[in-house]
């Protein structure tokens, strides 16, 4: 008997993500441009999914992307005198597809902050501010300049021909360093570094 309620046990478990509902498609966010005013800084957060921040010559943010399962979706963005905030809360973790695909365009030479719990980030093509801290997203960030912060507590982290004052911390995921240029300093705990 041991061993039957064992194995229906062992299906039963196996057998409930299949019965969980399987998104149709994934559904456009609401784009929106906002100006920005030098005085204003730019917070990003998203719980899983991915996120890319690419910068911009022009004085606007723009925010697009796309999710499934919208119904689940805590989607909110903000602006006011001291900080645009963009929150976008899709409640899903280890979900087989990516549940949330957002894209912000920034202004340079402003102070961005990114937060997420498991969301990649991707930050391309900027120069300003720049904080990421996540808990165990993939971080990685290619030709960027001025003062960056990186945090992953579990996620890999990249930074590829970048400049600038540079901080990469990571308790356990690899650290990747290749062509930077700047004060530079590389911490972790049990995780590897590559130059």
């Amino acid at each position: 008997m041991n061993r039957l309620s064992a194995l229906i046990l062992i299906l039963f478990v196996w057998f409930i993500p299949a019965c969980m509902p399987a998104p149709a498609q994934y559904t456009e966010l609401e784009s929106g441009l906002l100006g920005v005013e030098d005085s204003q800084s730019i917070l990003i957060q998203v719980d899983h999914g991915e996120v890319i921040v690419l910068g911009t010559e022009e004085q606007q943010a723009q925010v697009k992307g796309q999710v499934l399962f919208v119904d689940e979706l805590e989607y909110q963005v903000r602006s006011t005198e001291e900080q645009i905030s963009i929150k976008a809360f899709t409640h899903r973790k280890g979900f087989s597809d990516i549940p949330l695909r957002l894209e912000v365009r920034v202004p340079k030479q402003r102070q961005v902050k990114i937060e997420t719990d498991s969301a990649s980030v991707s930050v391309q093509d900027y120069e300003g501010v720049l904080e990421v801290d996540s808990t165990s997203g993939i971080i990685t960030i290619e030709q960027l300049a001025g003062k960056i912060t990186l945090y992953s507590n579990r996620g890999n982290i990249t930074v590829r021909e970048s400049s600038g004052n540079i901080s990469i911390v990571g308790n356990y995921g690899a650290l990747n360093v290749q062509n930077v240029y700047g004060e530079t300093a590389v911490s972790t705990i049990m995780g590897n570094v590559v130059f």
